[in-house]
């Protein structure tokens, strides 16, 4: 029987398109070892949903984030806001790693920051 397992959904959004890139970059001077990722991306409506859209901005909407399709309305607002697992436009990881020899054993210390930007 459909519907009695797991969680069904399905609709028709408007038209999306998606703009961005992804840089990722290695770096080794003797011991030391570093490491940086970054990434943008622009995914926004081109044409709006069959249903139209509202005076607020609105998932579906043309102009709108394509990453908000699964976000509710916020009246107060007037946009939408980010439901979870909605992708942020940038991303940032940096790494620092230091090897070195611990009596007879390799090791290594590392350091690792990430960054996410606000929708």
């Amino acid at each position: 029987m459909a519907g009695n397992c797991g969680l069904q959904f399905t609709d028709n959004l408007g038209t999306a398109v998606a703009k961005g890139f992804d840089l990722q970059a290695q770096m080794q001077f003797g011991p030391v070892h570093l490491d940086l990722a970054t990434g943008y991306t622009s995914a926004r409506f081109t044409k709006d949903a069959p249903s139209g859209c509202q005076t607020q901005v609105a998932a579906g909407c043309r102009g709108s984030r394509a990453s908000r399709a699964t976000a509710t309305p916020s009246p107060a607002r007037k946009v939408s806001t980010m439901a979870p697992g909605a992708s942020p436009p940038w991303t940032v990881a940096l790494g620092a790693e230091y090897a070195f020899k611990l009596g007879q054993r390799d090791a290594f210390v590392r350091a690792d920051w990430e960054y996410q930007s606000r929708q």
